[in-house]
């Protein structure tokens, strides 16, 4: 049953291409522990350092005592709770939203409003290195797709030209490049085409903008359709879908992956509201975050490493090239102390493997400089 499976596993061994999973166990200072060794860690995306923050644990805590942690129940049956629909009006009020919908996780989020809002009569227009999420929503609405070259507004404008789109669909930074999309071009050619604008800030909430508000506070304007995980610089699990009421309504009566899941839980959705509290008074934590950014932008550069990107975010991709080299770079790393994700097809396209950091603000410039040493010396 399984003789064409196995001989794909090999294949897949073969190239480097091959997923494990190592049970990990987070500690203070940007620290991980793995079968009881320690290393530094730059594969987390808590960018701001609030996943183990007191406040944010005392929210928690209370409303457990409170709510109890399960919702128990679909959001459309007796699943949406008190706290998930104060997080809802926060974060409509603070970026300027008429309303929301809270999911159980971001790839929920992404392919449930898009095959609600496409369908096979549609047109998607997408950023070619577009999230998994995003393309997998896509094909679940049997949509046409057309991906414009990665970051480019004339690529984009010709396709809008030759196939208009039902929808325009970029991200606001690139989980695996790093890079800031060129939001104002691409908002103003969806503006005057009168296409609908759906924008992922999965990896520019916290980072981006006045107060570490997101692309909203960055480009000062809004997207028709906002997408917010919060399993990165919020530090939780969820996400959070913003848009106009009208389009809220026809996704909720149309979304599956909202109207089948048991809805995200109380006390979630009660720290996240605490962490956005966090991020709004504790500045110091992004004001940290860029310094580490520029002190590593600058220090790769001077060791000479290939940069994927130099935009100030915390995602900083070194590329390599061969999965197999870079899987062996991962692991002299590992030895040397240092957790880095080797990051492989078909997670990004043929031949650009690369070494993905990601920076917190609980990191130290001593961290910064061992490990630029560390990849230079692995690949010398």
């Amino acid at each position: 049953m399984f003789k064409k499976l196995e001989k794909h596993k090999q294949k897949i061994w073969q190239r480097g291409l091959w997923r494990t999973r190592c049970v990990t166990q987070s500690l203070p200072d940007a620290k991980v522990q793995i079968n009881n060794e320690k290393y530094i860690n730059f594969c987390s995306s808590d960018y701001l350092g609030l996943s183990n923050h007191p406040k944010i644990i005392k929210a928690m805590q209370s409303c457990l005592q409170n709510a109890g942690f399960g919702s128990s129940s679909s959001p459309l049956l007796s699943g949406y709770s008190v706290e998930c629909k104060e997080l809802e009006k926060t974060f409509c009020h603070i970026l300027g939203f008429e309303d929301a919908l809270v999911f159980p996780s971001g790839y929920q989020a992404n392919i449930g409003i898009l095959s609600s809002l496409l369908t096979r009569d549609s047109i998607a227009l997408c950023d070619r290195l577009c999230h998994a999420s995003l393309l997998d929503g896509i094909l679940l609405s049997r949509s046409k797709i057309k991906r414009f070259r990665h970051n480019d507004s004339r690529h984009a404008q010709e396709l809008m030209k030759s196939h208009p789109p039902d929808l325009f669909i970029t991200e606001s930074v690139f989980s695996m490049e790093g890079d800031i999309a060129p939001i104002d071009e691409l908002s103003s050619l969806c503006r005057s085409s009168h296409t609908p604008f759906l924008m992922d800030d999965a990896h520019g909430f916290g980072v981006l903008g006045e107060n570490g508000l997101g692309a909203v506070s960055y480009w000062k304007l809004k997207p028709d359709i906002l997408t917010i995980p919060f399993g990165k610089a919020l530090g939780m699990s969820g996400a959070i879908v913003l848009a106009k009421k009208d389009t809220i309504s026809l996704i909720l009566q149309h979304c599956r992956s909202y109207r089948y899941s048991t809805a995200i839980s109380p006390v979630i959705c009660a720290g996240a509201l605490e962490s956005l509290d966090v991020i709004l008074n504790e500045k110091w934590r992004l004001e940290k975050l860029k310094k580490l950014i520029e002190y590593f932008n600058q220090y790769a550069l001077e060791y000479d490493l290939h940069m994927v990107s130099q935009d100030i975010t915390p995602i900083r991709s070194i590329h390599i090239g061969d999965s197999i080299k870079t899987l062996a770079i991962a692991k002299y790393l590992k030895n040397m102390g240092i957790y880095v994700a080797a990051i492989r097809p078909p997670t990004v396209p043929k031949n650009t493997s690369r070494l993905r950091i990601s920076l917190v603000c609980a990191h130290q410039k001593s961290d910064i400089q061992y490990l630029v040493k560390s990849i230079r010396d692995a690949l010398q």
